[in-house]
């Protein structure tokens, strides 16, 4: 049982995972299936021990299947020596001829856009790592920016046909256009999405300010620092079935969380701030290694205290607006590496929204929104009462907080792991 742990996404993934039967895989996304069939479809094409008849008719299967019949473009970054923008059959030409060894693909999926209208229907762009890897060669890796244009679209399918690929850089690409080839072999400029239209204010802040002023919002750097307890008891449904939820957590990155069904206990995790043990329906797993590592960031009482420090990345990416209101969008990489989106209230500088990206228990990357709002004061301390959560579910779900205590003295005992 491998278990993948979201505290500030009240551990939804363990709940989802041990707590039901029958609901331990996480729903996959629809494009994240349309990216794995190309990038499966690309691999045969790339498998020298097949015969070279199947591989051409693997390069027309990919070309009809997957890429517009007219106007797509590939960033070819396989010949260092001459990167530039080609149409795709040139693309798998390539491969075919440079490669005759074989070569092997892999990729990750780092963010999937909302689907859009478009000049001809709908589109959504994905930004991925991409790896070649050419037998006894050595592995090219980008980062790149796909355009979907969007035929059919489901929540458990999608129809689609690749409008463009471009090598993202700092500003990963989210609007391309197919370019025509130059005449003079010189690529055709990149183009970035343009940003979201900043407020005023924007232009004057960072995304280290953002936090700040956040925490000043919520209480105070000193005000939060002094609590050195807390505990919290929620509920929520899920499918008809009402859960309690009870989370302790002590300084430095203590924490226990409860998941109870009709009084029982469905899944118990325990972390000392070195090591932790997850029990969940009579099997006991321990908490060790990268994923010990990461739940110490995770466990914070307020992380957002630690995200100025050294150890985070900070950057602003804009305004956008959340469910009516103008937030800003700051991108956090913690030390784990585990990059988080957030969105503050532009006018209330408060957290609204927070999107993380983990791996799950079969290495696809579980993606979790929690939306947050009815922030309440508690000890001076202002905390959300509501949030609803988006993950492996067929729909969100309401997170309700019944009660807060602030340095109540929880015993030590409370948190260790036997």
């Amino acid at each position: 049982m491998k278990t993948k742990y979201y505290l500030k996404g009240l551990l939804l993934h363990i709940l989802f995972g041990t707590a039901f039967s029958g609901s331990s895989s996480a729903q996959r996304s629809p494009v994240a299936d349309y990216l794995g069939n190309y990038y499966e479809m690309l691999n045969n094409y790339g498998d020298a021990s097949l015969p070279l008849s199947d591989r051409q008719l693997f390069r027309e299967e990919i070309l009809t299947q997957y890429f517009l019949f007219e106007g797509s473009l590939v960033w070819n970054d396989l010949r260092p020596q001459g990167s530039r923008y080609i149409q795709p059959r040139e693309y798998l030409d390539n491969i075919l001829t440079d490669f005759p060894r074989g070569i092997s693909f892999t990729h990750k999926i780092l963010e999937v856009g909302a689907i859009e209208p478009d000049v001809n229907g709908l589109k959504t762009v994905v930004r991925l790592r991409v790896s070649a890897r050419p037998v006894s060669g050595r592995a090219i890796t980008n980062e790149l920016s796909m355009v979907l244009a969007v035929q059919q679209y489901s929540t458990s399918s999608i129809s689609a046909r690749i409008k463009s690929i471009d090598k993202a850089g700092p500003e990963p690409s989210a609007s391309v256009e197919p370019e025509p080839e130059r005449q003079d072999g010189a690529p055709p400029p990149t183009r970035t999405e343009p940003k979201p239209t900043p407020s005023p204010a924007a232009d004057e802040i960072t995304g280290v300010r953002v936090i700040e002023h956040y925490l000043d919002a919520i209480g105070g750097r000193a005000r939060l620092e002094s609590v050195k307890d807390i505990s919290k008891t929620m509920s929520t449904t899920i499918q008809g079935m009402e859960l309690d939820m009870a989370l302790l957590q002590k300084v430095p990155g203590k924490m226990v969380m409860t998941v109870k069904m009709n009084g029982n206990v469905m899944n118990e995790t325990r972390f000392d701030g070195e090591k932790g043990v997850v029990n969940a329906m009579g099997q006991k797993e321990r908490i060790k290694g990268a994923e010990a590592e990461a739940m110490k960031a995770e466990a914070l009482i307020f992380p957002e205290l630690a995200y100025t420090s050294s150890n985070y990345q900070i950057e602003l990416s804009g305004v956008e607006e959340v469910n009516g209101e103008q937030a800003y969008k700051v991108h956090i990489t913690p030390p784990n590496g585990n990059m988080l989106t957030e969105y503050y209230a532009v006018e209330s500088q408060l957290k609204i929204r927070q999107v993380s990206r983990q791996e799950g228990a079969d290495g696809e990357e579980v993606v979790t929104t929690n939306t947050f709002s009815k922030y309440q004061k508690v000890n001076g301390i202002l905390f959300p009462f509501e949030s609803v959560s988006e993950v492996a579910t067929p729909t969100p779900f309401t997170i309700k907080v019944k009660e807060i205590k602030i340095n109540s003295g929880i015993s030590d005992k409370v948190f260790e792991v036997k």
